[in-house]
């Protein structure tokens, strides 16, 4: 399931509404809409905070930076302008 602060699916009253982001989402795996619309009518409970899955998480990001910042050396470039640029 997508993090809070990705989550923009929204229901008022009988209507919902999908950002382009629930679209995307939708397209790329239909499950995920199945879950973000149960969530919507019940939301289910946060997960308890887990230092190894923080741990990896923060592993995972370090890598994508030091990627990023191989692919813009490169190029020639600095990855601040090269996140800028695909934005």
């Amino acid at each position: 399931m997508r993090p809070a602060y990705l989550r923009t699916m929204q229901k008022t009253g009988d209507r919902l509404l999908f950002s382009a982001s629930d679209l995307v989402g939708f397209l790329e795996c239909e499950h995920l809409t199945t879950l973000d619309l149960l969530n919507l009518e019940s939301p289910l409970p946060a997960a308890p905070e887990d230092e190894q899955l923080e741990l990896i998480q923060q592993k995972g990001l370090d890598h994508e930076r030091a990627y990023l910042n191989g692919c813009a050396q490169a190029a020639g470039t600095s990855s601040t302008s090269a996140m800028r640029a695909t934005g």
